[in-house]
């Protein structure tokens, strides 16, 4: 049994190299087919469970509070989304909520502003901890969530307040993958200061990134900061509302809930989310189908090209097939042939995967990292996983081909000899066909799929611009975390700019000069930053506001413009460093202070693409240099909500020398830093034109799933026609000496195609029209003629996904076709 199985691999490995070109072409189609697929198994897994963990409750409710005479609906509309018009959470609302009879559980998350921390080891020895947030969580937190240890792999649980843990992602920001930092001090914390955990969770995003401390219902959070004079104190910060969930009792209803809130608290208003999937299930189900089936679609295709080919190939030995019987071979031995050869090309198929999956580790995934991509923040690339699921697919891959392969040629295993010795090549199987059709209704879908995001992705940045052009920020240098108070006085930079974003609070009307808050204009959420650093970015304040109130258009630096102001007392100052009036009488209110209008200007370039809460207005101030900054926040009685942008601005022509002298300033200032640290110091425009470079990179990630899906179809019809032409030369020759012309033999062996590639459209319409009826019956798309406009736009990619593979195909075997038809018929018999 060993000699036959080895007899079998090494004919096995004959016919391999036999049809090299062939079996080469299935090679490299399945291996990145399989790599593609595994990518996107584990991706929608990640994301199968994040909306798992996120669903705890189908009868949690989501709960915000606020403080206006308006309903929750006209606040938003008048005032838009932001972060300040919202009523921070205190620790006696947290109470409060508890005790209500109708909660069954509360579940709260909170936040505090940007921090850049000094994380001490077991050892005394410092390390830098960049731009991370705390975060106050009930003690349930962990449990809801099902967040695990990544030291123990076991589920975290109820936890006592006063625990500090932080996340995985927090920990290898400043530490080695593997190292336990249990026990750790974080030095600005008062009362609470070592580390007792890590989590990690598959469930977890990048939002879960931070330090999490566990407060009960009545504490809070005491750290260590600045008082306005410079001074050491100790604050306390009241829990910022992110999120709060509470589970109601069985038998109680979210009408009862606001009852009894609305009694306990009459001073807040409330605003009620159901929790769960926001969306309808119907919805999401035929979305992670699509993405599947998209994930899956290049496997598929080289799939079904590989087992055409060896469909045709088994047609094509049917006389070896023969002769094998005739030397006493059994049925059962040229399946184990069959066998075999499936077996040796699946292994060179897992060989390959395993290597583009290496080189995706080291040469993809960290420019992916870099620019900032969702998907990769949220989940660390496990290199184990992708390859487990890999070695799922190729195995899985493997034996349906066996299965499929074994199936189809068993009527030329069982055929008699005699039959066999005297058959021609018939190409037109019903399996050969199936996988022509499935081929082309794959390759259609994703090509659709790929041409309508390209589509979507252009029209929507069509109207993309900025006060300067995206390049002039790779002359700047921009720093997010380090911040040091010598960088100005670097020879090679000119100019230090700090830029920073505060969320003011809503002012209380009794401290105000007008007794009605509602005709007041107000500071929100504002971009706080220099005199100098705006005229440095060639930001021009004008007197009048621009604003396209049809569409709000927030990429165009044209078209929509926002407030610029300055606190009462430096107005004047930051008027005259600006070039503009000073008017004292146009007032606005950042909280309870008076600030003066000094004009509008567009959003600024730093946040025109980025991802943090939109802002509203500008705080300019005359100078800003270190120790002002850190003063700012407890004198603005405001709280930030986004990194701070340390912009500096190089002499000309040395932005090299720049770089080089602010990485050795921040090293002796932070001497702590690991030496093999890599500094948060990048050009301004890989910092905030993420988006224009997620974009570009999309653009060709499409132009390469659009090369790869052609290069699949290619290659695989390729391979068919090549077989084919090969198959029927006699066929060929006996009709044209019968007076067949070329365009007879031309439409011999296209018509075939043409049928095909009909089926597979046909099937794809019926596919598409399907899933757009389902996602239109669930209430995803709007009703009506919007819908039919949607329905008529995403036709256009369609059509134009036809004529691509259609002209392709064509283009394809039209120089194989062409060639057998013009070959000499006599020398074709003769071959034969």
């Amino acid at each position: 049994m060993t000699l036959l199985i080895k007899h079998h691999l090494m004919a096995g490995w004959r016919n391999i190299l036999k049809y090299k070109t062939q079996n080469l072409i299935s090679v490299v189609s399945l291996s990145v087919g399989t790599l593609l697929f595994a990518i996107v198994i584990w991706i929608a897994g990640m994301l199968w469970q994040n909306i798992i963990y996120t669903e705890w409750d189908k009868n949690s409710l989501r709960v915000e509070f606020y403080e206006c005479e308006l309903d929750y609906d006209q606040m938003m509309e008048q005032m838009g989304d932001s972060v300040w018009n919202m009523r921070r959470l205190s620790t006696d609302v947290l109470r409060k909520l508890q005790q209500c009879k109708t909660v069954d559980e509360l579940v709260w998350r909170g936040f505090t502003s940007y921090q850049n921390l000094e994380v001490k080891d077991l050892e005394g020895k410092s390390h830098a901890l960049q731009e991370v947030r705390y975060k106050s969580v009930s003690p349930n937190y962990f449990k809801v969530h099902h967040y695990r240890s990544a030291l123990t792999g076991e589920e975290i649980g109820m936890v006592k307040p006063g625990t500090i843990i932080i996340s995985s992602q927090t920990r290898n920001k400043f530490l080695d993958k593997d190292t336990n930092p249990v026990g750790y001090e974080i030095s600005t914390f008062i009362t609470y200061k070592r580390i007792a955990d890590v989590f990690e969770s598959k469930a977890a995003s990048k939002r879960e990134d931070g330090v999490f401390v566990v407060l009960g219902d009545d504490e809070e959070m005491k750290m260590k900061c600045y008082d306005v004079e410079g001074n050491d104190a100790v604050v306390w910060f009241a829990v910022r509302a992110e999120e709060i969930r509470v589970s109601l009792k069985e038998g109680c209803s979210m009408e009862d809930f606001k009852i009894e809130v609305a009694k306990r608290m009459p001073q807040y208003k409330m605003h009620v989310v159901t929790g769960g999937i926001p969306f309808p299930r119907a919805i999401l189900d035929i979305l992670m189908f699509l993405i599947i089936f998209l994930g899956a679609s290049v496997l598929l295709i080289g799939l079904s090209g590989y087992l055409k080919m060896q469909i045709q190939l088994f047609n094509l030995r049917s006389r070896e097939m023969a002769l094998r019987r005739c030397n006493g071979a059994k049925s059962v031995h040229l399946f184990m042939l069959l066998a075999c050869e499936l077996l040796l090309v699946f292994i060179l198929v897992g060989i390959c995967s395993i290597l583009l999956t290496m080189g995706i580790t080291e040469y993809a995934i960290p420019r992916l990292v870099f620019v900032g991509i969702d998907i990769v923040e949220m989940y660390s690339f496990d290199v184990k996983e992708i390859l487990g699921v890999e070695a799922w697919i190729t195995l899985a891959t493997f034996f349906v081909s066996l299965i499929i392969a074994c199936w189809s040629v068993r009527k030329v295993v069982k055929m008699p000899v005699g039959m066999v010795a005297g058959r021609s090549y018939s190409p037109r199987t019903l399996w050969n066909s199936t996988m022509q059709v499935i081929q082309y209704f794959v390759a259609t879908i994703l090509f659709f799929c790929i041409v309508a995001a390209f589509w979507v992705i252009q029209h929507n940045m069509q109207n993309f611009e900025t006060v300067n052009e995206p390049n002039f920020y790779k002359r700047l240098i921009c720093m997010q975390a380090l911040d040091t108070p010598d960088l100005d006085k670097i020879p090679s930079v000119e100019y230090v700019g700090r830029i920073f974003y505060l969320s003011y609070p809503r002012p209380v009307a009794n401290e105000l000069d007008s007794a009605d808050t509602e005709e007041v204009e107000m500071v929100g959420s504002t971009c706080t930053l220099d005199a100098g650093t705006l005229k440095r970015l060639n930001m021009n304040v004008k007197e009048e506001m621009t604003k396209d109130v049809n569409t709000l258009n927030k990429w165009s630096a044209e078209n929509y413009t926002i407030p610029v102001c300055a606190k009462m007392k430096e107005a004047e100052a930051v008027a005259k460093l600006l070039g503009v009036k000073y008017d004292d009488s146009k007032m606005m209110y950042a909280g309870n202070d008076r600030c003066v209008k000094l004009g509008y200007l567009p959003l600024i370039d730093t946040r025109r693409d980025g991802g943090i809460n939109p802002i509203n207005s500008y705080m300019v101030y005359p100078r800003m240099d270190l120790g002002y900054v850190k003063n700012l926040i407890a004198m603005e009685g405001a709280y930030e909500y986004g990194p701070k942008d340390v912009l500096i601005f190089p002499k000309e022509g040395r932005y090299s020398d720049a770089l080089e002298d602010v990485r050795d300033m921040i090293r002796k200032a932070h001497p702590y830093l690991p030496t093999n640290a890599s500094l948060p110091v990048f050009s301004a425009f890989e910092v905030f034109f993420k988006t224009l470079q997620i974009v570009r990179m999309v653009h060709q990630l499409c132009l390469l799933l659009v090369f790869v899906s052609l290069c699949s179809i290619i290659l695989s019809v390729y391979s068919s026609v090549s077989l084919e032409t090969r198959g029927r030369q006699k066929e060929v020759a006996i009709r044209k000496v019968h007076g067949a012309k070329t365009k007879d033999i031309v439409m011999l062996f296209s018509k075939y195609y043409v049928r095909t590639l009909i089926i597979a459209f046909v099937i794809t319409a019926v596919f598409a029209l399907a899933l757009f009826l389902g996602i239109s019956i669930s209430g995803g798309f709007p009703d009506g003629e919007e819908s039919l406009n949607i329905l008529y736009y995403f036709s256009i990619p369609y059509l134009t996904s036809i004529a691509v593979i259609t002209l392709v195909t064509f283009l394809t075997i039209w120089q194989k076709i062409y060639k057998v038809a013009h070959t000499n018929a006599a020398l074709m018999v003769k071959k034969e």
